[in-house]
């Protein structure tokens, strides 16, 4: 029914550590393995490809509480939201973050158990566009 032998292998490179233009493509709410739930988000970069981030925002830990607030707040600033930034349901979040389309910082993570990956660290504005890139500024 599936005859493999003559498929080729596909895979992606790993992208080079940069700024690239993106956009929300989509959101779901997902359970981690303790139970907390977290929001999952696939972000379509300009040139077609996907980059994955997960904001650990009911985490136990207030300090990866704090780290995904943050990093959900500078994708909104950088896309240039001007709403209310106290959310009062899952919901509400989720719509907003829908909206997000700005350029993020991605690198490239070491991970000797799975493999490396790109990360997603930081978020700017599409316009803000420099020919170098400050790294003291990141987040990491």
């Amino acid at each position: 029914m599936f005859n493999l032998t003559e498929v080729q292998e596909s895979g992606f490179d790993l992208l080079e550590t940069n700024w690239y233009g993106m956009h929300v493509d989509k959101l779901e709410w997902k359970e981690s393995k303790a139970g907390a739930e977290y929001l999952n988000l696939t972000y379509k970069l300009d040139n077609g490809r996907v980059v994955f981030a997960m904001y650990h925002v009911f985490n136990a830990s207030e300090k990866a509480r704090n780290i995904a607030l943050g990093s959900i707040k500078r994708a909104l600033t950088a896309s240039g939201f001007e709403g209310d930034m106290n959310f009062t349901s899952k919901e509400a979040l989720a719509e907003a973050m829908m909206m997000v389309n700005c350029e993020g910082y991605i690198v490239i993570k070491k991970d000797a158990e799975y493999g490396d990956k790109n990360e997603l660290k930081n978020y700017r504005k599409r316009e803000e566009a420099p020919t170098t890139v400050n790294t003291t500024d990141m987040p990491f």
